[in-house]
């Protein structure tokens, strides 16, 4: 008798073929997130996607636009086939013949939200005389890039388990000179969501490994896409 903490597995069960029954299932969630996807990408192009709305009382600077709402979209629904392929390649006999851990250890994305330019020209008009330096500094920084933000997504398990979409906080510390508060700059938050090509690859790496599992596809078509 199994156990509630025992691995899953592909065994058919209740007297029909669950892992036909699973991979219709999964089938059908591929396809429509491939489905969605094009429609966001139509959708934006021809103006049809809302921006984004925000509180009026929320905090600091938010950047936010209509792309991110389409390539959200698309991924929540990538992401529905990600979880049901789970089903599958979590398995036990699934993991015994994956060339790689999909699970956890394929690179799947590095998003990068950029310092914000106008953080750095609130550094440039408030720090001028003897704190031109640390303007300076910032200025330097900003340019090559050592004040972005950069979030690794790795293994199929993180890229479901990342908020979609998620937020990153640009806000350095008030700059002081004893008790006495210099500058402290506006509170910037970059709300981020995975590129279109990034998504589809998600789509690709199920796809294979649930090939290496022994579930895969006969498509009609093959699965090309314009980035």
């Amino acid at each position: 008798m199994s156990s509630m903490n025992d691995p899953p597995t592909l065994k058919d069960t209740d007297e029909y073929d669950t892992v036909a029954h699973r991979k219709e299932r999964i089938e059908h969630l591929r396809d429509k997130a491939i489905d969605m996807g094009n429609q966001m990408r139509m959708a934006l192009a021809a103006g049809d996607i809302e921006p984004p709305r925000r509180d009026s009382q929320a905090a600091g600077v938010w950047m936010d636009d209509r792309k991110r709402v389409a390539r959200t979209v698309f991924r929540d629904a990538t992401e529905a086939f990600v979880r049901e392929a789970f089903q599958i390649i979590a398995t036990e006999e699934a993991q015994q013949k994956l060339s790689r851990d999909y699970m956890n250890k394929v690179h799947i994305a590095t998003i990068t939200s950029p310092c914000p330019d106008a953080l750095l020209q609130e550094y440039i008009s408030n720090l001028d005389g003897r704190h031109r330096t640390i303007a300076q500094t910032r200025k330097r920084n900003h340019a090559n890039g050592a004040h972005d933000k950069r979030t690794d997504v790795t293994g199929l398990r993180q890229f479901v388990q990342l908020d979609s979409p998620f937020g990153v906080q640009h806000n350095p510390q008030a700059i002081t000179s004893g008790s006495h508060v210099i500058f402290d700059s506006n509170a910037y938050y970059d709300v981020c969501e995975l590129d279109w090509s990034e998504i589809y690859d998600v789509i690709e790496i199920t796809t294979q490994a649930l090939d290496e599992a022994g579930v895969g596809f006969d498509f009609e078509s093959t699965d090309e896409w314009e980035l």
